[in-house]
């Protein structure tokens, strides 16, 4: 998102980037693995037209469960390729149902993607250090 800003003649020293946050205390994490005869649970988005979107994937991801989505807007800033979920390029449905397959066919990594996405979301997106850093980006200002 900040590289966006630059090649809109944004100069770099001005932007500043805040996340959205989720309170990560209400959000239990459980490792995902197969348990004969239970559904498995894989979240998959790929905008953030609706705000409610990003909060979904957030808190998924918190949660524990690998996140697949696309190469859209900041969503390489929440969900890391290959390391907290898994990305595709915009509009390309065979790259879509690769990512899918990879994720469905690899048990072993949900667990692995699920703890990554806990912390990354526990240290990007708490919503208590969110609120610090958005007091701090003020102080600039002020």
């Amino acid at each position: 998102m900040d590289q966006a800003l630059v090649d809109l003649r944004c100069p770099p020293q001005k932007v500043r980037i805040h996340h959205l946050g989720v309170d990560v205390k209400r959000i239990r994490f459980i490792p995902r693995q197969i348990q004969e005869g239970k559904p498995v649970c894989i979240l998959m988005f790929s905008s953030f037209g609706e705000e409610k979107e990003i909060h979904f994937g957030i808190e998924m991801s918190a949660a524990g469960i690998p996140v697949i989505a696309n190469h859209h807007c900041d969503i390489p800033n929440v969900i890391i390729d290959g390391e907290t979920g898994l990305l595709a390029p915009e509009r390309d449905v065979q790259a879509l149902t690769e990512v899918i397959l990879t994720l469905a066919s690899s048990p072993d990594s949900w667990i692995l993607m699920g703890k990554a996405g806990c912390k990354r979301i526990e240290k990007e997106f708490d919503c208590i250090k969110q609120v610090l850093r958005l007091e701090k980006i003020y102080k600039e200002f002020i």
